[in-house]
């Protein structure tokens, strides 16, 4: 049922907003109405689900302009269907859980808001919510933390980044801007065109990155190389071809 609140919010959003169906505004609705009502799913009932679905769709198409906006990379929706959609399917109980006798220690005998008038439960699903986030956070930053002092690193260049990680590392090009953009307008007819310039567009852009970044290792070897040869003033016959010119050159002059 939640499913099925979400799923219809995001239908009706994306025609008020966009004048035809999302794909995307459908499957990220559904997505987090699923990951809202998991919380109070023992103990909701359908009209309970419907509603939290509903609530949790809407926020969560609303977060994504927000962290376009902040240019936040979350490829892959992490924020607004894990996160938005489980701090309210946490803060739903604590309004909508309604006391089951044959659950009774579900929720130590406490009902939400809605039927209690109690705040005490929304209290404590709150103040649970705070808890996992602020450990989630702790430990997340501690990984990442070690992730970028690794020799991995955690960013990509500045250049990788506009062209999008997708594109870069697997030849996708995902959910990149560029490419959203271009196709918001497409019809039949365009269709195949623009696909196939996209699909140019993402090998050239591949092999330009691949080109750039061997150029940047060709030059840190041979900045390398300079400054190893500058400080070695040892001439050896298995050194540099600088040393190899030195050693030929010393032989008659000791002789």
């Amino acid at each position: 049922m939640s499913s099925i609140g979400g799923g219809a919010t995001s239908i009706v959003i994306s025609f008020a907003k966009t004048k035809k169906l999302q794909v995307n505004f459908l499957i990220n609705g559904i997505l987090s109405s699923i990951v809202s009502i998991t919380a109070m799913c023992a103990v909701s009932r359908p009209w309970h689900a419907l509603i939290v679905g509903g609530v949790s769709a809407a926020f969560s198409i609303s977060v994504l302009p927000l962290l376009e906006r902040l240019k936040v990379d979350d490829p892959v929706g992490i924020v607004p269907i894990h996160l938005t959609s489980s701090i309210w399917g946490m803060t739903a109980v604590g309004i909508f859980c309604e006391k089951d006798r044959h659950l009774s220690g579900a929720t130590n005998g406490l009902s939400g808001l809605l039927y209690s008038g109690d705040f005490t439960l929304l209290g404590v699903q709150l103040l649970c919510t705070l808890t996992v986030l602020v450990y989630s956070a702790t430990f997340g930053l501690l990984v990442l933390v070690l992730i970028s002092k690794s020799p991995l690193g955690l960013r990509v260049t500045d250049y990788e980044e506009q062209i999008g990680a997708d594109v870069i590392e697997h030849g996708l090009a995902g959910t990149n801007v560029a490419r959203y953009v271009l196709e918001k307008p497409l019809s039949t007819r365009t269709f195949q065109t623009v696909t196939k310039a996209i699909t140019k567009w993402k090998m050239l852009a591949k092999t330009k990155s691949r080109s750039k970044r061997m150029e940047q290792a060709r030059q840190k070897r041979l900045t390398e190389e300079q400054a190893f040869t500058a400080t070695d003033t040892t001439p050896t016959v298995n050194g540099a071809n600088g040393g190899i010119s030195k050693f030929a050159i010393n032989i008659p002059m000791a002789l």
